[in-house]
């Protein structure tokens, strides 16, 4: 994403979803106000495992664009990156933690 300005972006709806017998996934949904490609970006917990593995929401803008309300929707496998207690989600202006459903 070089070259591209990145900023943690907040969602409006999050949810812990079950795909398989033993995989779960973090589906994250909202509205951007300029388009932008939006990830969920874990990050390195460090040494130790952490009780909740952050993961921010992170929008990269495209380009220079007008100001047009544009929705979103994106997803990670929460496989091998969950901390002992689960994840939390990192916005610009909120958090918010999720257990992990197979436990």
């Amino acid at each position: 994403m070089a070259g591209q300005d990145r900023e943690l972006i907040d969602w409006d709806e999050a949810s812990v979803v079950i795909e398989f017998a033993s995989n779960s996934r973090l589906v994250v949904s909202g509205s951007t106000p300029i388009p932008m490609d939006v990830r969920l970006e874990p990050q390195n917990p460090g040494v130790a495992e952490p009780e909740y593995r952050r993961i921010d929401l992170v929008g990269y803008r495209r380009e220079v664009a007008p100001e047009v309300i544009t929705p979103f929707e994106t997803s990670t496998e929460l496989n091998g990156v969950s901390g002992r207690r689960g994840v939390e989600l990192v916005g610009k202006t909120k958090r918010e933690r999720f257990p992990p459903r197979d436990r």
